[in-house]
């Protein structure tokens, strides 16, 4: 599973929800309504892999789902089929992000309801990053994506089954752009190709007396050679340390040479 964070013209990081790949090429599945006013986003996997995301090339506002064409080269992924049949009163669960905080275990539960082709009810209670995760049945196979929560029943969400997700990603397939909700044009080329990004290390000096992860988030300058000229702390992680250590280890990252730019990079640290 991925956690897809999104940012706003100015970089502002506007959210983050949960999402999971669907194709080799890096293709995403998640919410639509994540991307409410976004003009730029990253993805990032549990092994700290960090893809930029071009944009959206197929979505459904009744569905409340996109999919994201995002820069990966190879990505694992899950295989949609929409011959899957959850059946009310059988098991299942919705897969959240490792990278979700305390989201990030498996939430188990029991299919409420399932009399309409496009949603169906799981009485499970997830946090809202966790809209746009997958939900599989007993057996580990795909069989929705989590929408929302049932407005009627707090423990309960709102999943669209994997009939939905294909029909979706056939329309995905017929498109030859991307761009974000509310652009009238495609989106542009990315100006920046990232090609190397080393996670920064975890300094020994900083020792927590709790398990609380700290996150920050930074803006990469990159000259024309692709060498990051700066790094700014657009929010810190409270912690001058982690600040240093994040700063130090963006400085290594480098960008396809051709042109001048920056990215947004939400970071976070875990004390072991």
């Amino acid at each position: 599973m991925i956690l897809v964070t999104v940012f706003d013209s100015t970089g502002k990081l506007l959210r983050s929800g949960t999402g999971f790949f669907v194709s080799e090429s890096g293709r995403i599945v998640t919410s639509l309504h994540t991307l409410d006013g976004a003009v730029n986003a990253v993805a990032k996997t549990a092994d700290n892999g960090l893809y930029n995301i071009v944009g959206v090339i197929a979505s459904s506002t009744k569905l409340d789902l996109a999919v994201l064409s995002a820069e990966v080269k190879k990505a694992p992924f899950v295989s949609v089929n929409k011959e899957a049949k959850p059946q009310a009163g059988t098991s299942a669960a919705v897969v959240n992000s490792a990278l979700a905080g305390n989201a990030g275990e498996p939430v188990e539960g029991t299919i409420v309801t399932n009399d309409d082709e496009n949603q169906f009810e799981v009485s499970a209670s997830v946090l809202p990053i966790s809209f746009g995760a997958p939900v599989v049945d007993a057996n580990g196979d795909l069989i929705g994506v989590v929408a929302g929560r049932d407005e009627k029943n707090e423990n309960a969400v709102r999943v669209r089954p994997a009939s939905a997700i294909s029909s979706l990603l056939d329309e995905a397939r017929l498109s030859t752009s991307a761009r974000w909700p509310g652009q009238s044009q495609p989106s542009p080329t990315p100006a920046l190709r990232l090609v190397s990004t080393p996670s920064p290390r975890y300094p020994p000096e900083a020792r927590f007396h709790d398990s609380f992860a700290r996150s920050g988030r930074y803006r990469l300058n990159f000259d024309a050679n692709g060498t990051v000229k700066s790094v700014q702390v657009l929010r810190s992680t409270g912690s001058e340390i982690l600040d240093r250590a994040a700063v130090n280890g963006l400085q290594q990252w480098r960008a396809e040479p051709g042109r001048e730019g920056f990215v947004i990079v939400p970071l976070t640290f875990q004390s072991r």
